[in-house]
């Protein structure tokens, strides 16, 4: 059932050391992407399940011609074959779920490394971008320039305080 599955692919996401990239915003490497995320695997239909015999279902076939064992005995035979349809159906779900498992597992690790390859582009800015724009000089005495010197430097120690304070308050 989806329900059972949902609960051994949590299981098996729990018991994994990389698990944790479900609920974190950590950074993952290509290596440890490659370590979570397997191949997929391709199930088909086991052959041990036998395919119905689909020429039974001959329309064209006139009842009136049949006589009361033959069509007792056509019954029967529609009714093993019905019975081997919803065995191979039932196979056939229980591999489309494990595929979307799958598949889920495979969007989980593509938006990781989205975000990380994102993070690699944007880069962080640093005080230079900020103090000098465009990459043009300016003087370093500049009351301007002293300002948003300040400014950074207040931001940078309050972002530090407040790290602090959440760790202090985390333990």
């Amino acid at each position: 059932t989806p329900r059972k599955r949902m609960w051994l692919l949590g299981v098996g996401l729990a018991n994994t050391s990389s698990g944790s990239f479900l609920v974190t915003k950590a950074h993952i490497t290509h290596l440890e992407m490659k370590q979570a995320i397997h191949p997929p695997v391709l199930e088909h239909v086991p052959g041990k399940i036998v395919t119905p015999d689909w020429s039974l279902l001959d329309k064209h076939a006139l009842l009136s011609e049949f006589t009361r064992s033959a069509l007792e005995s056509r019954c029967k035979a529609l009714e093993r074959n019905l019975l081997l349809a919803q065995q191979r159906l039932e196979a056939q779900e229980m591999i489309m779920e494990g595929q979307n498992a799958q598949l889920v597992i495979q969007n989980i690790g593509m938006e990781g490394m989205n975000h990380t390859l994102h993070e690699k582009e944007k880069g962080k800015k640093s005080d230079r971008t900020i103090l000098f724009p465009g990459g043009k000089g300016r003087h370093l005495t500049d009351v301007e320039l002293i300002k948003q010197k300040r400014e950074l430097e207040d931001t940078k120690a309050q972002e530090e305080a407040e790290k602090e304070r959440k760790r202090v308050a985390k333990e």
